[in-house]
């Protein structure tokens, strides 16, 4: 009632010329309720103590929830929404490819400022952007599951939805003719090393993608 009773008297204020500031506008999410006291790193370390991970696991998973950290701080689980995903995902798709010196310690928005400033240089793709919202994703939603986001706290996945669409492959599996004709050439049969096959890289290269399931090409089919 007291809000009501002051937002009336501003407008009657500005009906009589009165400079009245506007209010601030709070976003949606942004009053979801009291702290947990839980930050998101402490969830992060939460979530990776209560199973086994893979060592790669581990290293994507940090990436993602450093670079989130970096950009806007260790905010209580409770209070990430999805302005703060927006703009972690419009940083994200700023970071810059082939970094060395400097940038490889580089922050976030460090890394943005640097891409700005040359803007031609190449950026990470969506896959990777994508990998890190699922990380924070993933993190958030077992928070909520383990009660580090109370019950009583409206919640919902900040993450869902924000995810960038991603460029599909054209690369077409290898058909077993053009295996065969591949595996029947001079470096299967007769050990012969072409220079532009880099040594033993070209008998073993085909021999690793073939058992690793990634034999794949975007080239015209071999032909026997």
């Amino acid at each position: 009632m007291r809000a009501e009773v002051r937002a009336l008297e501003d407008i009657a204020s500005r009906s009589r010329g009165e400079p009245i500031e506007s209010p601030k506008l709070v976003e949606p999410g942004a009053m979801c309720g009291p702290a947990s006291g839980c930050g998101l790193r402490s969830a992060y370390e939460g979530w990776l103590k209560t199973q086994a991970r893979k060592k790669s696991t581990r290293m994507e998973f940090a990436r993602g929830i450093d670079r989130f950290i970096e950009l806007h701080g260790d905010l209580d689980v409770t209070q990430i929404n999805r302005r703060h995903v927006r703009g972690f995902r419009d940083a994200a798709q700023l970071v810059p490819t082939g970094r060395s010196g400097k940038l490889l310690k580089a922050t976030l928005p460090q890394l943005v400022e640097h891409s700005r400033a040359h803007a031609d240089a190449p950026r990470i793709k969506a896959a990777t952007v994508n990998k890190w919202l699922n990380c924070l994703g993933a993190v958030l939603n077992w928070s909520r599951k383990n009660g580090l986001i109370p019950d009583d706290v409206p919640w919902s996945d900040p993450v869902s939805g924000m995810r960038l669409t991603e460029e599909r492959s054209n690369r077409q599996p290898w058909e077993p003719e053009e295996l065969k004709a591949l595996f029947a050439s001079p470096i299967y049969l007769i050990g012969e090393r072409p220079v532009g096959g880099k040594g033993e890289a070209a008998y073993w290269l085909p021999l690793s993608a073939l058992f690793s399931g990634s034999a794949q090409r975007t080239r015209a089919p071999v032909r026997g």
